[in-house]
C-alpha cells in the first residue's frame, strides 16, 4: 500500500471510529477495528479512540481488541478469528454470505 494513501485511511479510520464511539455504534466501531486490522493500518491504541463507556464493556468489542472470543466461550461455536488468520484471503470472500 502506498504510504500516502495509508495514512489518509488510517487517520480516517480513526475519525470514523471516533465519530462512531460518539454515537453509539458498537457494530460500527467493530467494523472499522477489523478493516484496519485486515488491511493493516498499524491502529494500535483503540482505546482512546473510544469514549463509550458501553461499547468499551461490550463482549463483541474486547474479542475485537484481544484477538480472543470473549462471548459465548463454552457452547464450542467459534464466533471470532484471528485477523492473522486471514492472511492472504480476500475480504470479498470472507464476508460473502453466498458462497
Amino acid at each position: 500500500m502506498f504510504p500516502q494513501l495509508k495514512s489518509y485511511l488510517k487517520e480516517k479510520i480513526e475519525y470514523e471510529i471516533q465519530i462512531a464511539s460518539e454515537n453509539g455504534s458498537t457494530f460500527e466501531v467493530i467494523w472499522y477495528i477489523f478493516f484496519s486490522r485486515f488491511i493493516k493500518l498499524g491502529i494500535r491504541d483503540f482505546k482512546s479512540l473510544i469514549g463509550n463507556k458501553k461499547i468499551r464493556e461490550n463482549n463483541f468489542y474486547c474479542s475485537m481488541l484481544l484477538s480472543k472470543q470473549q462471548i459465548f466461550k463454552d457452547s464450542g461455536i467459534k464466533l471470532f478469528t484471528r485477523p492473522k488468520e486471514f492472511t492472504g484471503k480476500k475480504l470479498a470472500s470472507l464476508v460473502s454470505v453466498f458462497d
